[in-house]
């Protein structure tokens, strides 16, 4: 019987990986972020796992579709944009400012719930946010 673990592993772990984790026989490693994961790719990851993935599926599926084509250049290229999501989310608070962005889109105020010791963004934060990806990064 195959039992597989999934794992997921941040960024600044990535040095673990190589050194322990790739050598456990049947377990499956995740980046927990898009950032690193062109690299995490190209030493077996098949993905990764990402709370931005909510809003910026689309263009994180591309740059892991490109990478397991090895069309690494496209998947590089694309990959600048997917990085410059992450982190502008990340400068505004992960998670607050994907739930402001998300009760943008979806009109539903309930989204902007925030469990402590998070806390909201504010309204002005999340309307250039939402300025900031839909001119520049995630037009629709």
């Amino acid at each position: 019987m195959r039992h597989e673990i999934k794992i997921p592993i941040f960024f600044e772990n990535l040095n673990i990986l190589k050194r322990y984790l790739l050598n456990i026989k049947n377990l499956i490693v995740y980046p927990g972020a898009e950032l690193p994961v062109i690299e995490a790719i190209k030493l077996g990851a098949p993905g990764c796992i990402s709370a931005t993935a909510n809003l910026n599926s689309k263009n994180i599926g591309e740059v892991i579709r490109l990478s397991h084509s090895g069309n690494w250049n496209e998947a590089e290229r694309l990959h600048q944009n997917v990085k410059k999501v992450r982190l502008l989310f990340q400068d505004y608070g992960l998670i607050p400012a994907q739930k402001a962005i998300l009760a943008m889109k979806t009109k539903n105020d309930l989204w902007n719930n925030i469990r402590p010791p998070l806390q909201r963004i504010s309204k002005e934060k999340a309307d250039v946010l939402a300025s900031t990806l839909k001119n520049h990064l995630l037009p629709d």
